[in-house]
């Protein structure tokens, strides 16, 4: 049963190969110590929030023969998120071990972006937790794209209340 296993796979492989069809290569692995932007979607662009996420990240990049970018990943296991109000610098910081996969479409555009596990977690003291952003969310075409599935919780980058989030900054 192993030797016909392996047998089959090797035939479907070589099959491949002398058809013209690239095969991925092996993955590329390098270490990324922060990422930083701003986001105008959370609250409505009232306030402007800079996200800062500080890790470090590991990102993985997996390409076929040619070069071409199939998909990445990106591994926060151990990230921390600071979210600050542009204007005012009031800012609240949680965790954030969260993986964030990039699959791209033959012409090297993002084709899909999703995000698996803990994306944030914000506790405001004396209030308990006031955003909770976690579970799986996949969208079209990268970052706040068309989102195509959602699941779990998600009061920042989902359809989610987010207003308990948003009011702290507004006060």
């Amino acid at each position: 049963m192993r030797k016909f296993r392996f047998s089959a796979i090797a035939s479907i492989a070589l099959t491949l190969a002398l058809s013209g069809v690239a095969l991925a290569s092996a993955p590329t692995s390098v270490e990324i110590p922060s990422v930083e932007f701003d986001d105008p979607f959370v609250c409505g662009a009232d306030p402007v929030i800079h996200v800062s996420y500080t890790a470090p990240f590991r990102l993985v990049t997996w390409v076929d023969r040619d070069g071409t970018v199939l998909r990445d990943a990106t591994f926060a296991l151990r990230s921390r998120v600071v979210l600050t109000d542009t204007a005012t610098g009031k800012s609240l910081s949680g965790i954030s071990p969260a993986i964030f996969r990039t699959a791209y479409n033959a012409d090297g555009s993002i084709a899909s972006l999703t995000v698996t596990g803990l994306n944030a977690a914000i506790t405001l003291p004396g209030q308990g937790r006031i955003l909770l952003d976690t579970g799986r969310i996949v969208w079209e075409g990268g970052f706040m794209g068309p989102t195509l599935f959602e699941a779990g919780p998600h009061e920042w980058m989902g359809s989610d209340d987010r207003e308990a989030f948003c009011a702290y900054y507004r006060d």
